[in-house]
């Protein structure tokens, strides 16, 4: 009948659509820039009648005009333009059905987010990346204290070791360790820079035993 022949398409859309966002979700996990794209383009020429599909990203002004092809759809993060989701079909002039052109979209916007993602966190790597290589040689110890989820020692470099006689993994592997260490009456002025009571600079001398049984002065100032 005609209300049959009217469900049906709407139905084929309704999957395609549901589909489209499961990958989606899948290509949403990847970490890797590569691995993204690679997710999009799998997932945008798996789409019924597509023959061709591809990212297009908008690195400026002069890339903020989709390449030439049979449907362009904006990939947007928050207003701004991270490319465009590009294909071509087996046959350019039928139409794009409502159902498969939200399943686009649902693809394109997952996309944006997932490379907007993967961009931000390959900053934060090259970030800890270069921090690491100045730390790591330089002669003063440089160490990181964190409270969440418990009380550890999430960073030291490895000058500790010429100071304490102990490895920055003896620290990583024994939250305690540094306090042990630590001569009982300067215990109150490390717990007061830890806590952040002694910020902005703030220098404090506190004394530290070392593995041969000898006792270091060490300066501490809280950054």
């Amino acid at each position: 009948s005609l209300a049959v022949r009217r469900f049906r398409p709407e139905n084929i859309e309704l999957q395609q659509a549901v589909g489209m966002y499961e990958l989606s979700k899948a290509m949403s996990t990847a970490l890797d820039f590569d691995a993204v794209l690679r997710k999009v383009n799998a997932a945008a020429s798996a789409e019924n009648g597509v023959r061709a599909a591809f990212v297009q990203l908008a690195h400026g002004v002069a890339d903020a005009v989709p390449e030439p092809c049979d449907l362009s759809v904006p990939m947007r993060v928050g207003g701004y333009l991270v490319g465009f989701l590009n294909f071509d079909f087996e046959n350019p002039r039928r139409p794009v059905s409502n159902g498969q052109m939200k399943a686009l979209r649902i693809l394109a916007s997952a996309a944006a987010s997932a490379l907007e993602a993967t961009s931000l966190i390959a900053k934060v790597r090259a970030a800890d990346q270069q921090y690491r290589r100045l730390t790591e040689n330089a002669p003063d110890i440089i160490f990181r204290y964190d409270f969440d989820p418990a009380p550890h020692l999430a960073y030291v470099n490895r000058a500790v070791t010429a100071s304490t006689g102990y490895t920055p993994d003896e620290f990583y592997a024994d939250p305690a360790l540094i306090f042990r260490i630590l001569h009982p009456d300067d215990l109150p002025h490390l717990q007061a820079v830890l806590s952040g009571e002694r910020a902005n600079g703030g220098v404090v001398r506190i004394r530290c035993t070392h593995r041969q049984g000898h006792i270091v002065w060490l300066e501490q100032r809280s950054m």
